[in-house]
């Protein structure tokens, strides 16, 4: 589960405090079906499923990607 804010009420900043995550691409891996999953919020940095791909998913078996989100 994935939670974001949307900042706190009153914040007079230009830029809301999550977009300094688009930066970042967090990584997970689910050893019980051999999976890592790649998760980006903004697109940026690139997966290696390719551009506008919020969530990939590579098969540590076969090493097939897929975008899944």
């Amino acid at each position: 589960c994935l939670l974001v804010l949307t900042g706190a009420e009153g914040d007079s900043s230009s830029s809301p405090w999550y977009q300094d995550l688009c930066s970042y691409k967090w990584e997970a891996v689910d050893l019980d079906n051999q999976v890592k999953y790649s998760l980006t919020l903004c697109g940026s940095p690139l997966t290696s499923c390719g551009s506008n791909v919020a969530v990939c998913a590579r098969n540590l078996t076969s090493g097939e990607e897929q975008s899944v989100g």
